[in-house]
């Protein structure tokens, strides 16, 4: 057994595979781990031993900075005051003396550490809050912890123009009623669900009873055709300020759902689609909610604003 044991981080992410490959120094009561065991200044790798080593099967980001498809070595340069620069080396077989200089690096990126929430005595990668578009690679030892954003392409059309989502925005109305599962189903249904979510199961169903609420969106920032769902938000408890949804171009005007956990992206309704008609100046007047897999209809809305 060695005093750092070699470990790997495996993950796929929408067909990007991620591998993660380290070893687990501990801190055995040397403190700082910065400052301290390791000081300012040098250009470290986070690990021990052999060089940890980050390989993507698919062109990625690592904080907004493009990264093609490979492996790398991973280096930190530790500072003491501002942000520490992290380096992908494409020389795998380093060991982690004699760090090597940035002017060797493939790439280099700033990342800023922060205070970890509790102490973590054995070095540790995980990756945490995977999404259809990415995730969040944090690194934890002792008293710190650095994120790292990892953005992938999810292959989704989902980045539009102004001119062209204008005809899509404004306010609707939807009517989700034929979609209500049939009386024998939800009676059945009804007999599994616990006492404590019963409320919320009633709740769901009076969903399909009443008109929702639709306002579609353009953000330039993003390039995103938001959906925001007043009334589903009432029943959801949620603010409704808030976007619930991105609309997901499959071919022209026909779009399915993502659906959005605190901004981001997380997961894709594709189980139906939004097939849109338009009045002869372009406009988009009404749209069908379609099954993905038997057309049937789950959903029509009218506009309820002349834009």
């Amino acid at each position: 057994m060695k005093a750092s044991e070699r470990s790997q981080v495996q993950q796929m992410i929408n067909g990007v595979s991620v591998e993660i490959d380290y070893s687990r120094p501990s801190v055995r009561g040397r403190m700082p781990a910065f400052g301290g065991i390791e000081p300012w200044g040098v250009v470290w790798t986070p690990g021990a031993d052999g060089s940890t080593t980050f390989k993507f099967s698919k062109d990625v980001k690592l904080n907004g900075a493009d990264v093609e498809a490979g492996k790398y070595s991973i280096w930190f340069e530790l500072k003491e005051e501002g942000p520490w620069t992290l380096m992908l080396h494409p020389d795998t077989t380093l060991f982690h003396v004699p760090y090597p200089t940035l002017d060797g690096a493939y790439l280099t990126v700033d990342i800023d550490p922060e205070t970890a929430p509790s102490f973590v005595e054995t070095l540790r990668f995980d990756i945490e809050n995977v999404r259809v578009n990415g995730a969040d690679i944090q690194f934890r030892w002792a008293d710190t912890l650095v994120p790292i954003r990892l953005d992938i392409d999810p292959g989704y059309d989902m980045v539009f123009d102004a001119a062209e989502v204008g005809p899509y925005t404004g306010n609707w109305k939807l009517d989700t009623s034929m979609a209500r599962p049939a009386d024998s189903l939800i009676t059945m249904w009804r007999q599994d669900v616990p006492e404590d979510q019963i409320e919320g199961f009633d709740k769901w169903l009076a969903s399909f009873d009443a008109d929702q609420d639709l306002r579609l969106v353009f953000e330039p920032e993003s390039g995103h055709l938001q959906g925001f769902n007043a009334t589903m938000a009432d029943y959801d408890d949620e603010d409704p300020n808030q976007p619930s949804f991105v609309l997901i171009r499959r071919s022209e005007g026909i779009f399915v759902e993502g659906i959005l956990v605190d901004g981001e992206l997380m997961f894709v309704l594709d189980y139906y689609m939004w097939e849109f008609d338009f009045d002869e100046s372009g406009l988009a007047i009404s749209f069908t909610q379609r099954a993905t897999q038997n057309d049937e209809v789950m959903g029509s809305a009218e506009r309820v604003d002349s834009k």
